[in-house]
């Protein structure tokens, strides 16, 4: 995961991390989508200084992903083995989990720290194939 922030250096071409504060992880319990993660641990750098943090946080992980896809299959001989017909169901995200995207790492966002985007609905897709 990334934190960013506003930089007022003048240096082109330098990015500016956020200062940290103070441990960010949240214990699992305590994570929701609205704080994913402690905001609180994190500052925007004063003028003319480009931060303490690392570029990207190893220690904050963004939500795992939770998903199954399921192919069914079935070949059916017709018409004396000449013709053979196969009918397939295939089936994505097939337990309907919800995918959380990675929550907002902008310090000067009024989302930071939220997640504010998810994904994961089932899609069934269902084949019949003629083979002579």
């Amino acid at each position: 995961m990334v934190i960013t922030t506003t930089c007022s250096t003048i240096i082109p071409g330098i990015g500016c991390t956020a200062l940290r504060l103070k441990d960010p992880v949240l214990p699992g319990d305590a994570r929701t989508i609205d704080r994913y993660f402690e905001t609180s641990a994190f500052a925007t750098p004063p003028a003319f200084s480009m931060g303490s943090d690392s570029r990207t946080e190893p220690r904050l992980r963004t939500p795992g992903i939770n998903n199954f896809d399921i192919g069914i299959s079935r070949n059916q001989r017709l018409k004396e083995n000449r013709v053979k017909m196969q009918f397939r169901a295939e089936f994505f995200s097939a337990f309907n989990h919800t995918q959380l995207g990675s929550p907002t790492g902008a310090t000067t966002s009024p989302d930071f720290g939220r997640i504010t985007s998810a994904t994961g609905t089932r899609t069934i897709q269902l084949g019949l194939r003629l083979s002579y």
